[in-house]
């Protein structure tokens, strides 16, 4: 099988960029509309790009664990990196949020108790800045996707995933109408807690453990993927959609509640898999900038949102379409600056541009 894949490349470096612009512009848009539940059930039948890199990312990491000589250090050295990088952010977030909450609030009991669980949840659930809820359910899904794939075998992986996904539509997928309201007091159980632990099923297991996992199982049985044909799968899995989203209008109410349903895993392996036969000879030639270029987007854009809002005066409640287009571009302007930069700086120190391992060319 293949060990540079562009499509992965070029889906990256486009997912920042929508992430960017929505969080620059599409979200504040929506704020102000008010779509019909048909076009809310059917948007959220085709939230594929977030669970496409969840996939992405188990693909990868399997290539890499099963050509390690140690996979096991090589899953460490993953979630090291990142762990450290998440928790820069986490720190950043005490200092930002939790220290004048506990300054504001006083060091009493319920006070200081109250801050713990918004730290806790923060860190380990929905993450401390809007676009990290991603990292924590991948560090576990990771964890769990080497787990299952090196000690349990393809069969056990798969039961426990389509199993895990199955009770995660109970919470927030298209099974939810059976319990919505009913939970509060369930078995002595407040509802906020219901709602923690249906946020926690949500994201480590219903994102990070079923789409880290499918990634995984994708390297895994590579050749049956990419020879599957594909009119197979694309009936089937539109019908599914379709049937779902006729059973959300028929039953429910369209709420926010509702992030996952059958058919968005389906939807991704087969996005997917269009992803893996992407050729381009701009991003195999220009790799290494895009990848640094996505990755630096993603995990700054935040920040520098927040320093231009600072700056202008902007109010994030109140700023105009012009306003949200000038952050957009802006952004994009210090995030591709940034990029440049920290190119310069590497070539620099190494005397030229470092290279990329082969299992990872195409992250």
């Amino acid at each position: 099988m293949r060990t540079f894949y562009p499509g992965i490349t070029v889906f990256k470096f486009a997912g920042a960029l929508l992430v960017l612009f929505a969080h620059a512009m599409y979200f504040s848009y929506m704020t102000e509309t008010t779509p019909s539940q048909l076009m809310s059930f059917a948007a959220l039948a085709l939230r594929v790009v977030v669970p496409c890199f969840y996939v992405i990312a188990g693909f990868l990491a399997y290539k890499g664990w099963n050509r390690a000589e140690r996979p096991v250090e090589y899953v460490r050295r993953y979630v090291v990196r990142i762990g450290l990088l998440y928790g820069i952010f986490c720190l950043l977030f005490t200092v930002q949020h939790i220290v004048p909450g506990l300054i504001s609030g006083g060091l009493t009991v319920g006070n200081m108790i109250l801050q713990a669980k918004i730290w806790l949840v923060a860190v380990f659930v929905s993450g401390p800045y809007v676009h990290l809820w991603f990292l924590p359910p991948l560090l576990s899904g990771m964890l769990a996707a080497y787990w299952l794939l090196r000690k349990g075998g393809t069969r056990l992986a798969i039961g426990l995933v389509l199993a895990g996904y199955s009770l995660c539509q109970f919470s927030s997928g298209s099974l939810r109408f059976m319990f919505s309201g009913a939970m509060d007091g369930f078995l002595g159980i407040r509802l906020e807690i219901w709602d923690f632990i249906d946020l926690t099923l949500t994201n480590h297991v219903g994102f990070g453990l079923t789409f880290v996992c499918a990634g995984a199982l994708a390297a895994r049985l590579e050749e049956r993927l990419m020879t599957m044909r594909a009119l197979r799968w694309i009936i089937p899995t539109f019908a599914l959609a379709a049937a779902e989203i006729v059973l959300l209008l028929s039953v429910s109410e369209w709420t926010t509640e509702y992030k996952l349903v059958f058919a968005i895993l389906p939807l991704t392996l087969l996005l997917f898999r269009g992803v893996l036969h992407i050729r381009s000879e701009f991003a195999t030639a220009h790799h290494r900038t895009l990848s640094l270029f996505s990755i630096v987007t993603y995990v700054s854009h935040i920040l520098f949102m927040q320093a231009n809002r600072h700056v202008f005066g902007w109010e994030l409640t109140e700023m105009t379409m012009l306003e949200d287009a000038l952050q957009f571009l802006l952004t994009l302007a210090q995030c591709t600056l940034l990029t440049y930069a920290i190119l310069l700086l590497t070539r620099r120190r190494k005397g030229e541009a470092p290279r990329t391992p082969e299992f990872a060319q195409g992250a």
